[in-house]
């Protein structure tokens, strides 16, 4: 696990007024010396670029002579999930050169057990992205668009150009890593054809 240097973290007594300010080093580390013994408060300010994946205040006692160590603040860049609602022309399940984007499209982002953290709509060209997500797991629903039906999933090898959704509509997890950018969840989408004929009598023969 990487430091981050530069974090201000402020030293609050038992009434939370400031006492002390320290700036983590280069390691992530920081420091507050010569203390009375008490109660006191660790608040970190988020670094500029970054989103807290743990808490922002540590609380703290001393006692005389006490050395207290281990007090650890989280923090990791946001990362984003997107790309591209699509019409598969020839239903193959790729992304084919020319085959057009599907604006208004709503699509979901939700956390593990399904709870919804943002809504979406796919813009004139079809691209969709939620952004500044904490590191994690995610799924991503869309919602058919009116007569439509989804494409084939999970064709080929190239997670890129392939349609990332089940029959419902929902992808499989998502996981994000810190500074992450996952623009491979597509979805393509077909209008059902139709073909028809007649079979006569042939009073010819």
């Amino acid at each position: 696990v990487a430091g981050i240097s530069g974090v201000t973290v402020r030293l609050l007594d038992a009434l939370e007024q400031e006492v002390d300010t320290a700036v983590t080093a280069a390691d992530g580390s920081f420091t507050f010396a010569d203390l009375q013994p008490g109660s006191y408060t660790l608040a970190e300010t988020d670094p500029a670029g970054y989103v807290s994946t743990g808490v922002n205040q540590i609380n703290v006692t001393v006692a005389s002579g006490q050395e207290s160590d281990g007090h650890v603040f989280l923090d990791a860049q946001p990362g984003s999930i997107g790309d591209f609602a699509w019409e598969d022309l020839n239903g193959n399940g790729l992304q084919d050169q020319g085959e057009p984007g599907i604006s208004n499209v709503v699509v979901r982002l939700t956390d593990t057990e399904g709870n919804e953290i943002s809504t979406n709509l796919t813009d004139t060209a079809g691209a969709y992205a939620f952004t500044n997500l904490v590191p994690g797991v995610y799924f991503v629903q869309i919602l058919y668009p009116p007569g439509y039906t989804g494409t084939v999933a999970y064709v080929g090898a190239d997670a890129t150009v392939d349609s990332d959704g089940d029959a419902a509509g929902w992808s499989w997890p998502i996981l994000v890593a810190s500074g992450e950018a996952r623009d491979d969840v597509d979805f393509g989408f077909y209008r059902p054809a139709r073909l028809y004929g007649y079979a006569y009598q042939d009073a010819d023969t």
